[in-house]
């Protein structure tokens, strides 16, 4: 069985590749990700520029770290050479 992620990594990519062929665009460019650990067994990618709202900002949400450093730091759970973005233009 695949795991979610390579699944849900190949359906995007299948998603935007074919949105790209649509439009006759050129070749996919692969940009690098930047990962870091917020909080405990958080993990996030940056890609390019983020925005300046974010959806828990605009929820008015705050995380609960108090829980998440209960918790305990975790290690990455994918390998990360098999995580990449492209920019389809």
């Amino acid at each position: 069985m695949p795991r979610p992620a390579r699944v849900l990594s190949t359906a995007l990519l299948l998603t935007c590749a074919s949105s790209a062929a649509a439009q006759g665009s050129r070749a996919p460019e692969e940009i690098p990700l930047s990962w870091s650990e917020p909080a405990p067994g958080v993990w996030r990618a940056v890609v390019g520029t983020p925005d300046s709202m974010t959806l828990l900002g605009a929820a008015g949400g705050t995380p609960r770290l108090d829980g998440l450093a209960a918790m305990g730091s975790a290690a990455f759970p994918l390998p990360r050479a098999e995580v990449h973005a492209y920019r389809f233009d």
